[in-house]
């Protein structure tokens, strides 16, 4: 679509009211009827421009997006690693206090397993 509009800039850029409309009905776009909204006293308007700031705000939505989405991993990724700090210490503290590793599996809620390999990795 932009690029048909991109070959045919000549015709998109002086659109008159009528034509404008059924493009933006067609496109069933609510940015452009708002900025129609805006733009009505005008004869002519600038379909290009318009489509050009509609993808830019898709690209800018699109961006904000994936910072958000970024951010609610590396905080979950934050906190799995700061739990499994807390458990090593925990497991290390215990086994220096001479728990059995049955008692630090059950307070750390993990599996025998598990505690072998904390401990294993703290040294």
């Amino acid at each position: 679509m932009r690029t048909y509009v991109a070959s045919h800039k000549d015709y998109f850029q002086k659109l008159d009211l009528e034509t404008y409309h059924a493009l933006a009905a067609f496109l069933n776009s609510r940015q452009l009827m708002e900025i129609n909204v805006e733009k009505e006293e005008k004869e002519e308007l600038d379909m290009c421009k318009a489509l050009e700031d509609i993808y830019n705000d898709g690209v800018q939505d699109g961006m904000e997006q994936g910072r958000r989405s970024g951010i609610a991993e590396g905080e979950a990724h934050g906190k799995e690693l700061g739990i499994a700090s807390q458990k090593k210490e925990v497991a290390l503290q215990m086994q220096k206090l001479g728990y059995p590793l049955d008692a630090i599996a059950a307070v750390l809620m993990e599996s025998l397993d598990s505690v072998h390999k904390i401990l294993a990795v703290v040294g």
